[in-house]
Parts: structure tokens; sequence; C-alpha cells
């Protein structure tokens, strides 16, 4: 484990079309102590092509599967390959501010927590921004029980303090990954917007009363796990 370096965990599966806008906005941060580890899961668009443009980088590590295993799966061996103290997360269609891993590094030492989150953006496909998501200012495992008030883009997580946390192959994989994480520690929040998430029009309706279905199952599992959360929410 390499002391204070960042591992970004990047999967990507024909993600042509916004992949390097989010490649250079983790390239482009005031905190360089980095290595982003993008995960191919199998395109069979241009992404192998952009990606050829990185490889050379010291700070950028390609992996290229030979058969799509799925983002959950990619993820683990992104994290598995991480040589970071910190684990953080962007999906090859997002972005992140400038400042994000450096204010979300501070905020933590300072605080001394294993994890942090911040605020961010929603934006269209075409990058108009659209709303914006407010974190809270601390985030406990009882408290994220009640909903996934962290983005997953947004997290960052130290693992002196809670170990590697591997995605399960699950409905919400990030949800369920976020509350192991705070099983062990509790994640500072920073108010000002440090990302942007894309939302794409075709997937948002069709998702959501499977969305609603994967949270009542973690939910229902962590229960039957800890019978004491049930007088507790």
């Amino acid at each position: 484990m390499c002391n204070d370096l960042v591992s970004i965990i990047m999967p990507a599966f024909n993600a042509e079309k916004y992949i390097e806008e989010a490649i250079s906005s983790v390239l482009t941060q005031t905190y360089n102590n980095i290595e982003l580890i993008i995960i191919n899961d199998f395109s069979s668009d241009n992404t192998s092509l952009i990606l050829k443009r990185y490889e050379d980088l010291e700070q950028v590590i390609i992996i290229n599967l030979d058969e799509n295993i799925g983002v959950s799966k990619a993820r683990n061996i992104g994290i598995n390959n991480a040589k970071g103290r910190y684990i953080s997360f962007l999906d090859s269609d997002d972005v992140w501010l400038p400042t994000k891993l450096q204010l979300q590094i501070e905020c933590m030492k300072d605080s001394n927590v294993g994890c942090s989150h911040s605020s961010y953006f929603r934006m269209s496909e075409d990058g108009k921004i659209l709303t914006k998501v407010l974190a809270k200012r601390l985030l406990t495992y009882d408290i994220m029980l009640r909903g996934n008030q962290l983005g997953n883009l947004t997290g960052v997580y130290d693992t002196l303090f809670v170990g590697k946390i591997l995605q399960k192959c699950i409905g919400h994989e990030d949800y369920k990954m976020w509350l192991d994480v705070l099983k062990s520690t509790n994640s500072i929040g920073i108010i000002t917007p440090l990302a942007k998430y894309r939302v794409c029009e075709k997937s948002v309706s069709s998702n959501k009363f499977k969305s609603i279905a994967w949270h009542y199952t973690i939910l229902k599992n962590e229960l039957n796990n800890n019978k004491f959360l049930f007088f507790i929410l």
C-alpha cells in the first residue's frame, strides 16, 4: 500500500461517448498522488482505441477483460489491483471537479474518519446541470440504513480504517458497499458539490421499481443480521 495514494476505480463498457471527459477530470485533479485503474469490460465500441491513448501514462492502469462480467465484478478487479491507501470510484460517464480529492482527503485527515462524500450535480446527457444533490454533513451506518445518501461517485474510503471492501453482485451494489464501510467508520460530508453525475433518460423510469426492490432486499438482510437494528429504525 502506498501512503496517501488514491486509487480511482473506473469500470468501462462501451463508454466511447464520455470516457475521455471522465478520465480528464481525474488527471486534472489538484491532488495528484493518484492511480486511475480503468477496467475495460469487453467493450465492443471504440473504448479500447480511446484507452490506448492513455496506456503510457504512469498514473493510468488499464485492465482489458476478455469477457463482459458486469460493473460489480469489474469494480472488484479494480479494488483488488489498487495500491492506494484510499479507494474511490468514478463511472466512465461521470465527472469530478478539480478540487474533489484534495478537499476530501484533507477533510478526512482533519476529522480522523475513514470515509468522506460530497454534494454533487445531476446533469443531462449533454452536460447541462439539472439539480444539486446536497450531502449530509455526517453519515453513520444507522442513518444510511434509512436510504442511500452517499453518491457513489463522491465517496472515498480509507483502507487503514476499513480494509478493502468489495462489492456484492446484487442490485444497488454501491449502496451495500457503503453500508459495509460505515459499519467501521462514519463519513464526513462536504457541502460544496465536487462531482457531476450524468442522468441517462432511458434508464431512469425503468429502474425506479427495481431500485425499491433492491433497497428492500438489502435492508431486510441487514436487519436479519442485526436484530437490534429493528428497534432503532
